[in-house]
C-alpha cells in the first residue's frame, strides 16, 4: 500500500444504497415522463377519432 494515499472506508451498505436510491429516483422520472406523453398522445388520438366519427373530417375534406 502507498504511505502518501489517504485511507477511504468503503461502506458496502451505503454505496449499495445510494445506488438504489439512484435507480428509484431514474425509474420514478421515467415514469413521470411515460405518464405525461401516453396522457398527451391519448388525447391526441380521442381528438381524432371523435372528429371523424362525428363527421367534422368531411368538413376539410371537401374542397371545392
Amino acid at each position: 500500500m502507498d504511505p502518501n494515499r489517504p485511507e477511504t472506508s468503503f461502506d458496502l451498505f451505503t454505496s449499495y444504497t445510494n445506488l438504489w436510491y439512484e435507480y428509484v429516483n431514474a425509474c420514478n422520472s421515467m415514469y413521470a415522463e411515460y405518464i405525461k406523453n401516453m396522457t398527451k398522445m391519448t388525447e391526441s388520438w380521442l381528438d381524432l377519432f371523435s372528429k371523424f366519427w362525428s363527421g367534422q373530417h368531411k368538413d376539410k375534406v371537401k374542397v371545392e
